[in-house]
């Protein structure tokens, strides 16, 4: 029974280490990728509600935004939750791979 416990603590140990881990090194990653080879483009403010946090009560949300790039649609999180539907930002995106993208 001990065994199991010690175990599992460590089990829990390295998914929560690895979870943080991997949070860490992709954002890393893509910060070098916006820095190393991106473009920007104009993208619109849509509809979609992205929530913050875990708040049942004030529900507060930011907008989509959406952009063109190579003849298609890719959206993104703006972030701000002072943007409206239809107001323009700049976004910028990995040249060749623009699902990685953010609100400049």
């Amino acid at each position: 029974m001990k065994k199991i416990k010690i175990y599992s603590a460590i089990l829990f140990l390295l998914i929560f280490c690895g979870l943080w881990s991997y949070t860490y090194i992709f954002r890393a990653f893509k910060e070098y990728l916006l820095t190393k080879s991106s473009k920007t483009s104009k993208a619109v403010i849509i509809r979609d509600k992205n929530y913050l946090g875990n708040s049942p009560v004030s529900h507060e949300y930011t907008y989509s935004y959406q952009f063109n790039a190579d003849v298609k649609l890719y959206t993104g999180d703006s972030n701000d939750p002072k943007l409206v539907v239809g107001d323009t930002i700049n976004v910028r995106y990995v040249i060749g791979w623009p699902s990685i993208n953010d609100p400049k």
